[in-house]
């Protein structure tokens, strides 16, 4: 099962609570591609985000600019995309697979 880390403080972050709600639903998803992406944290190329999220391009890259205007979404060097504090709050290890945490919630 694949993971990544969401952080409580999202909850006073006011560039997230801020957001539309459909924009904010869009900011989840892409943590999710961005945790599939390869290298893990990439984003895709705009016609496989639109793709994943069941939208049109050009919806899919106006909602991409609106994150990477409100600092959510980074424009790394070579011109890739990754969500804002990826590498900082994501680890190696949590893409591992390798631990021994007890996932049986019931």
């Amino acid at each position: 099962m694949k993971w990544f880390r969401v952080y409580s403080d999202a909850r006073h972050d006011p560039k997230v609570q801020r957001l539309p709600l459909p924009l904010f639903r869009f900011w989840f998803n892409i943590l999710c591609l961005a945790n599939d992406g390869s290298p893990r944290g990439t984003l895709p190329a705009i016609e496989s985000i639109a793709y994943e999220m069941r939208i049109g391009q050009v919806r899919a890259q106006k909602m991409v600019n609106q994150l990477i205007e409100a600092n959510l979404i980074d424009r790394c060097d070579g011109g890739h995309l990754k969500p804002y504090g990826w590498d900082k709050r994501q680890h190696e290890s949590d893409a591992s697979g390798a631990t021994d945490r007890n996932l049986n919630y019931y």
